[in-house]
């Protein structure tokens, strides 16, 4: 059983006044999801580790263009890969969501073209509680607030694909990345079990690229 599909650019949706939260949008593809959506007239949620860092800069420039509408909700000092700071994150959704997306992403390694053997523990454990762990509690936490038809998206990749990994290297990125598109699976499974949903949240997984 695989995810339900995958977004492409010719997707087409009307976001106004959507709800639409969005994990670690501080910068990268990120902040691109919380600018897109606010453009699009949703009210949008996002996390950010720290606010006064540099590279929050256009976060917090967007907040301020949007503050009077009250469109965008900052959650400040939220560490995703801390299961308190998740719990105070998803405490502060008060309402349902249309559309959750899961951008956090660490690549988990110093050195690109590694040996699988050459990758540390340490390095294994914080792609996977970034890329994998983080995201399925998030979305265990959140359960409740996603409506029918809504959407959950988690940001994949090209090189989570077993079968086309002629390139090799980036291992916790590649596995953590594999985990994560079979967990989703496992959450399809469980929305379609879910008691009293007639249409469960679609669990879509893209592969977005990156940015320099």
């Amino acid at each position: 059983m695989e995810p339900d599909s995958v977004l492409t650019k010719n997707t087409t949706m009307d976001m106004a006044n959507k709800r639409v939260v969005i994990i670690s949008g501080s910068r990268g593809i990120g902040y691109g999801f919380v600018e897109y959506y606010l453009e699009k007239g949703a009210y949008v949620i996002t996390s950010c580790r720290n606010l006064d860092a540099g590279n929050s800069v256009q976060l917090k420039t967007l907040y301020e263009k949007y503050k009077k509408s009250g469109q965008l909700k900052i959650i400040n000092e939220i560490d995703i890969t801390d299961a308190n700071k998740r719990k105070i994150f998803a405490s502060n959704i008060k309402n349902n969501i249309d559309l959750l997306i899961l951008s956090a992403g660490i690549k988990g390694y110093s050195t690109p073209g590694m040996k699988p053997h050459e990758h540390t523990t340490e390095e294994m454990n914080q792609a996977f509680k970034v890329n994998t762990l983080a995201h399925t509690d998030l979305i265990n936490l959140l359960s409740d607030k996603l409506l029918e038809d809504s959407a959950v998206v988690v940001t994949s990749s090209g090189v989570s694909s077993i079968l086309d990994n002629g390139s090799g290297g980036y291992h916790p990125y590649r596995v953590s990345k594999v985990m994560i598109n079979r967990i989703f699976a496992y959450w399809r499974n469980y929305f379609d079990r879910k008691a009293g949903m007639i249409h469960r949240p679609r669990l879509i997984t893209i592969a977005p690229g990156w940015v320099k």
